[in-house]
């Protein structure tokens, strides 16, 4: 509300920016020259000057904190992944094991069990399974 009166029509009179504009020569406007408040309108022109460069200041830290806080996250999440795909397996070696579980979902559900366990003497042979599976 300071800066509002500070800055109207009134509080410029007030506080004397329009005292250059009287006439020197004229003892009687040189005598109200006293009722101006000279002092406080320069305390409160200079005071808000130095809220408002404080507030710039502040919403200048503000972005250049925010912006190196996307900027090390973007970096961060481009690190992930790179060594998400640097570690991960060969496609060859994903595929086979992608396999190899459907085929051993496959044997159980067949009723198969283990199809490679070598104590299963009546259940079919671990070819006969993995053929059956490859020709689904």
């Amino acid at each position: 509300m300071m800066i509002i009166y500070r800055y109207s029509h009134g509080g410029a009179v007030c506080a004397g920016d329009y005292a250059e504009y009287t006439n020197k020569n004229n003892s009687d406007e040189i005598k109200n020259l006293a009722y101006y408040m000279m002092s406080e309108g320069s305390f409160f022109k200079i005071y808000s000057i130095i809220i408002f460069s404080m507030i710039g200041l502040a919403c200048c830290i503000g972005i250049c904190a925010l912006s190196t806080a996307v900027v090390g996250v973007g970096f961060q999440s481009s690190t992930n992944i790179d060594n998400f795909v640097r570690h991960m397996d060969p496609l060859e070696e994903i595929m086979r094991k992608m396999q190899e579980k459907k085929y051993q979902e496959a044997a159980a559900k067949a009723g198969y069990g283990n199809a490679g366990n070598a104590d299963n003497e009546a259940g079919p042979k671990e070819e006969d399974v993995r053929n059956e599976f490859k020709s689904d």
